[in-house]
């Protein structure tokens, strides 16, 4: 986030405050609704000084006129700016108009446009042709095998690849979500336990969905458990860490900073310390 380029369109005052909001947003959301809700908000400011003023409070006729100047494909950017406000007066900042919040709670916004690149078969943004994806495998198959990448990425890369989950969902992962189900007849099931993300009022890891694995995926995991297991030996940490609970894909810098404090100092970490953010 660039704040230099704000500067042109708002009063200091004005700025103050939006930085206080996107910090929030910043420790409380992702990263992309982050930049997103800051994007929005900086045309808008852009659009409203018209490079002739600055502005020094988000009025509602000024949201309103800057809601009708937008084609309709972009009606959902004011939807995003609603809910960067709603946060700001929960906030308690300054800066809002009088009868803002009653103004965007009166609208009917419509939502960010979603799908639209698959739906559409977009070559450069769009999801990837059979054969597309076929090669990719392929490279990254070869790259692991001649030690390009490590069997930490490659797992990764498979996981996201096969499974369609998102990063937070991969990176939430903990040793027990995988689960290995071996019949009599010789025949061996793998199944992943796939936190899922953007659940609203949900908390960590609270709700899950089974993903089942192919044989190759399953037989990646299984090997990447024991290399997890062997890199937990040489830190000296089998006794400290449960391996069901500790994270899939940890973060293995933090994870050395939690092998060394005490066990006072480990009870006041977050849940998801030694994963990957």
């Amino acid at each position: 986030i660039n704040w230099e380029i704000i500067y042109q369109y708002a009063t200091d005052d004005l700025i103050h405050y939006y930085k206080m909001v996107i910090a929030h947003y910043a420790s409380t959301k992702s990263a992309g609704h982050t930049y997103s809700s800051w994007v929005r908000l900086r045309h808008f400011l852009a659009w409203e000084s018209g490079g002739s003023r600055k502005v020094s409070t988000i009025e509602p006729q000024a949201l309103a006129n800057y809601r009708a100047s937008l084609k309709k494909r972009d009606a959902w950017y004011v939807g995003v700016i609603a809910g960067l406000i709603r946060s700001w007066n929960r906030l308690g900042y300054g800066g809002l108009g009088e009868g803002l919040l009653p103004t965007i709670s009166s609208w009917i916004l419509p939502g960010n446009i979603k799908g639209e690149a698959v739906q559409l078969q977009d070559p450069i943004k769009g999801s990837l042709t059979d054969l597309e994806f076929e090669s990719f495998y392929s490279a990254v198959t070869v790259a692991f095998q001649s030690k390009e990448i490590s069997l930490e990425d490659f797992a990764i890369v498979m996981l996201t690849g096969f499974s369609g989950r998102r990063p937070v969902q991969i990176s939430d992962l903990k040793g027990k979500d995988f689960v290995v189900a071996r019949a009599s007849d010789g025949l061996t099931e793998y199944v992943l336990n796939v936190p899922r993300a953007k659940v609203r009022g949900s908390s960590f890891r609270n709700e899950f969905k089974p993903f089942a694995l192919n044989s190759d995926n399953g037989a990646v995991i299984e090997a990447l458990l024991n290399a997890r297991a062997a890199r937990l030996a040489g830190l000296g940490a089998l006794d400290i860490v449960d391996a069901g609970e500790f994270p899939l894909f940890p973060n293995w810098i933090d994870v050395e900073r939690y092998v060394a404090m005490s066990p006072a100092e480990r009870s006041e970490l977050p849940a998801d310390f030694t994963h990957l953010s």
